[in-house]
């Protein structure tokens, strides 16, 4: 896998902790096989997982902070536009490290995943997370309370629930229902789709054919099997599931470089290290925005107002007028073109709503 932003193939840096994982015989996995509807017509020529987000695919992000934590096996799920998904793989990821699995035909659901990659799994634990997410948990505190804890499998947790998802309540560190009624004495919180279960619990799920993870761990609660509910406060975690949320997490990491200008997480070290942030001044009210340093050609004459992404690979040329919008890469705009509350690629222009 690579570290960071460089695009090179390169062998994990062997911490201590790192070692401890090797032998905990934990993997990672990636679920990446959705087909994006919310986020079409984005997604109709790009796999999710395979956004630009703030410079670079989603689920680089991810595999990244797997490396960093010594995990070096990681499963991945695809399905649509899944070649798309294996090329970008082989080119910045060592072989060894990834096993992609395609989903032909009718695609699976979320359990039913985990079953294709029982051979591979070998019995190992997963630490397995969506494929358009963004995030700033520290992994290694998530392994560290599951081995602890020794459960069947720990969800990582924002402390409130999501708006409309169904909550998952924890009582004294322990996840005790999924479901909407409220239960007395416990915590509602919103899974981040982050999840460390462990060996006996995937077979458990392979045995029952469960084709949903949240009616397995639903299960296992019904079976009295510890659940572990890991919350950590004061990170940023962001479901890539529509425009508005696209733009949204933009907008939000942004924010936070702008505040913390000196970041130690990986994924914000590498978004600083690929961009440069430049500041706009309207009426003495400056706002940030964010542009992809060395491929993002820029003309002088193009007016960037605040709170807008340029992405590697853009063209802006004169007269361009950006507000308030996202340009991925690839994308070259015409001269005079006034592009607001957009996200633009170069097949489509979708509207921030």
């Amino acid at each position: 896998m690579i570290l960071g932003g460089n695009f090179c193939h390169t062998h994990f840096h062997m911490s201590y902790f790192m070692l401890s994982v090797n032998s905990m015989n934990l993997k990672g996995f990636v679920l990446a096989a959705g087909f994006g509807s919310r986020l079409m017509p984005l997604t109709k020529y790009c796999p999710k997982p395979l956004l630009s987000f703030m410079g670079r695919p989603l689920i680089f992000y991810l595999l990244d902070q797997f490396g960093e934590h010594g995990i070096q096996e990681v499963g991945v799920n695809a399905h649509h536009l899944s070649q798309q998904i294996d090329l970008e793989l082989k080119k910045h990821y060592l072989a060894d490290n990834i096993h992609l699995l395609v989903e032909e035909g009718k695609i699976l659901g979320t359990g039913g995943a985990f079953q294709s990659f029982e051979k591979w799994r070998e019995k190992s634990d997963l630490l397995v997370m969506n494929g358009d997410i963004f995030h700033t948990f520290q992994l290694e505190k998530i392994i560290k309370q599951h081995y602890s804890q020794n459960t069947a499998a720990t969800l990582v947790l924002k402390d409130v629930p999501h708006p409309g998802e169904t909550p998952v309540w924890v009582k004294e560190g322990k996840v005790v229902a999924i479901q909407k009624d409220f239960v007395d004495g416990a915590q509602p919180c919103g899974f981040t789709c982050i999840h460390l279960i462990s060996n006996n619990s995937l077979s458990q799920l392979v045995k029952d054919k469960t084709e949903c993870i949240i009616e397995h761990y639903k299960n296992e609660i019904n079976r009295q099997k510890d659940i572990g509910a890991y919350i950590e406060k004061n990170i940023l975690w962001y479901d890539i599931g529509s425009p508005k949320k696209f733009w949204q997490a933009h907008y939000e990491v942004l924010n936070s470089l702008v505040v913390n200008n000196s970041p130690t997480n990986i994924n914000m070290k590498s978004i600083k290290e690929n961009n440069r942030i430049k500041y706009y001044d309207n009426h003495n009210k400056v706002s940030p925005l964010l542009i992809a340093k060395d491929s993002a050609v820029v003309n002088d004459k193009a007016s960037l107002k605040g709170f807008s992404f340029i992405s590697q690979k853009t063209h802006i040329p004169e007269g361009v007028e950006i507000e308030s919008s996202i340009i991925l890469p690839g994308t070259k705009l015409e001269r005079n073109e006034k592009i607001k509350n957009l996200i633009v690629t170069p097949q489509t222009r979708t509207l921030i709503i």
